[in-house]
């Protein structure tokens, strides 16, 4: 058994740096068609800021039935008054090495 799982999970040590693709990570986020100026002062202020790609670490690595690898990633969220840590999963479409 120890050995099937030593093929399903991988764990970077030290965990690896990376850039994370937001479009890839996160299908649709930000695209709920307001204009700038129709978002609330408070949301703009605190709410999470997707850029384009984040900075993160790689956690480790799972593979799916299909065969395909999904990691869980660590990144700082930026918003209006610094950021946020978030740690989830993503596709492996989604990360690129730095």
């Amino acid at each position: 058994m120890d050995d099937y799982a030593a093929r399903i999970w991988r764990t970077p040590v030290p965990p690896t740096p990376c850039l994370i693709s937001a479009a890839r990570a996160f299908p649709g986020a930000g695209e709920a068609g307001r204009w700038r100026n129709q978002t609330p002062l408070w949301l703009r202020s605190f709410g999470l800021q997707l850029e384009p790609e984040l900075h993160g670490v790689v956690l480790r690595w799972a593979r799916l039935t299909s065969g395909d690898w999904i990691a869980e990633v660590q990144v700082a969220v930026p918003t209006g008054h610094g950021s946020v840590p978030l740690v989830t999963w993503v596709s492996q479409a989604a990360v690129r090495a730095v």
